[in-house]
């Protein structure tokens, strides 16, 4: 006798205003991870949304082993890409391999909308 496979699941939906302890950044930024809502328990993919008010960004940073890709959903911004401004519109995606330093900034009037997908989970090498 063969082993069944277990039958696939979907999770959600989920909207925004049911995620609860959103990432707040220094510039006001509101980050909301949707791992847990969506059962991103595996760790092997993760999912986040953020708003960002006129002026806000999301800090400059890089990871070790995730890549991840960023697109616009919703407004005008700007990819930071190590040192360099990238202007962005509206369904316009990055993907940033690990080691790339990597932000969004809001330079325009009006809110905008990001998506984050990242994968593999980041691990930080031993010391």
């Amino acid at each position: 006798m063969t082993a069944k496979s277990p039958e696939p699941h979907a999770f959600g939906p989920v909207t925004w205003d049911e995620i609860d302890d959103p990432f707040i950044y220094d510039s006001g930024t509101i980050l909301k991870p949707f791992n847990d809502a969506l059962n991103l328990k595996s760790g092997l993919l993760r999912m986040s949304v953020a708003r960002l008010l006129p002026g806000e960004d999301v800090d400059h940073h890089d990871h070790y082993t995730m890549a991840e890709v960023y697109f616009l959903m919703r407004g005008k911004g700007q990819f930071r890409v190590n040192d360099q401004l990238i202007d962005a519109e509206q369904g316009t995606g990055m993907y940033f391999e690990p080691g790339v330093m990597r932000s969004v900034v809001n330079n325009s009037n009006d809110v905008a909308w990001w998506l984050f997908v990242g994968s593999p989970p980041e691990t930080k090498p031993e010391e």
